[in-house]
């Protein structure tokens, strides 16, 4: 009896699609890191990363192939200059790897959900296995090199208290304490933004195109305003954390990277902001962190809507599948 072929639904494709672009791009940049990295460690980091990222792309052509699809362009050895003098320090990129580390493992866990074909699911299976892997490495070097940054400490709870005023919810005036989950998120947000800020930075430093430089630059100035405001959050409430010192840009002005990639680039930040944001929104029981991530989703929202007009003025844009 012969095997019925499954079809590949539309989740399956956008998924794999969406996967081969990033990595497509974090594959050129982890090229670059590794021409100009000066940390032995990091960049046994940096390969693991490069390596993933190449074969992951092969896996996804590979499906498409068998499929009659036609593979995205994605980025190629157009899009970075290797020989471009370092713009990041290695303990940055050690923060940029942790980072876009942890963005994959949620988009994985969300594309196994929502895989149904047996090999899709494995490829994406295999992969959220793979970067488990590669997160705990990550932060096990940091670690060992004194630079990783603990959330909030908090008192520890020694009884159980039950909710009975809706006092709880106030924002504007009787504020509670933060729960820890809200302290958590505040931090998390405030972590990201300040190194969202050191790679618009960079890219701010580098890009080519006026228009491309004056998106970068708002980008830097909004990633920073974000970092404040969740600063500010923190600190009214007395919570004690650390703000990264070790987030550095040279002084280079020699593109490594295509205005093209970065702004691609840009844009997945934009998606794990928004993300980031709705995430401490869901969980946030005060009025007044709500309006701040409101605030947050909003302002992010139009941001990289003027960036899909300049990817498509420019003719950069890869129209994704559709119906």
């Amino acid at each position: 009896m012969g095997h019925t072929h499954v079809r590949l639904t539309s989740a399956e494709i956008s998924l794999l699609w969406g996967s081969y672009i990033s990595d497509s791009m974090a594959k050129q940049m982890f090229e670059y890191f590794l021409a100009t990295s000066e940390d032995d460690d990091v960049c046994k980091l940096l390969q693991e990363a490069y390596t993933a990222c190449e074969e992951d792309c092969s896996s996804v052509a590979d499906i498409f192939h068998r499929e009659g699809i036609s593979k995205p362009l994605g980025f190629t050895d157009s899009d970075v200059r290797r020989d471009a003098p370092r713009l990041y320090s290695d303990i940055t990129l050690l923060f940029y790897l942790k980072n876009r580390t942890m963005i994959v493992q949620n988009i994985n866990s969300m594309s196994a959900s929502l895989s149904a074909r047996e090999d899709v699911r494995q490829f994406f299976s295999k992969r959220l296995v793979r970067f488990n892997e590669m997160n705990n490495r990550q932060i096990t070097m940091m670690l060992e090199k004194g630079v990783y940054i603990r959330p909030p400490f908090i008192s520890l709870p020694e009884k159980v208290d039950i909710v009975h005023q809706e006092s709880f919810l106030n924002g504007l005036w009787n504020k509670r304490p933060l729960l820890a989950q809200e302290a958590a998120n505040l931090f998390l947000n405030q972590e990201i933004n300040s190194l969202g800020a050191t790679v618009l930075n960079g890219f701010l430093q580098t890009a080519q195109d006026e228009d491309v430089r004056k998106y970068m630059q708002r980008g830097y100035e909004l990633s920073k305003k974000f970092a404040s405001l969740f600063a500010d959050a923190l600190n009214e409430e007395g919570v004690v954390f650390a703000v990264n010192p070790y987030l550095e840009v040279t002084d280079s002005h020699v593109p490594p990277f295509s205005d093209k990639l970065m702004l691609a680039h840009v844009d997945a930040l934009n998606t794990a902001g928004i993300s980031n944001y709705g995430v401490g929104l869901s969980s946030a029981f005060r009025r007044d962190l709500g309006a701040l991530y409101t605030k947050c989703i909003a302002q992010t929202l139009e941001y990289a809507s003027d960036g899909a007009q300049l990817v498509i003025k420019k003719g950069w844009l890869e129209q994704p599948p559709q119906v």
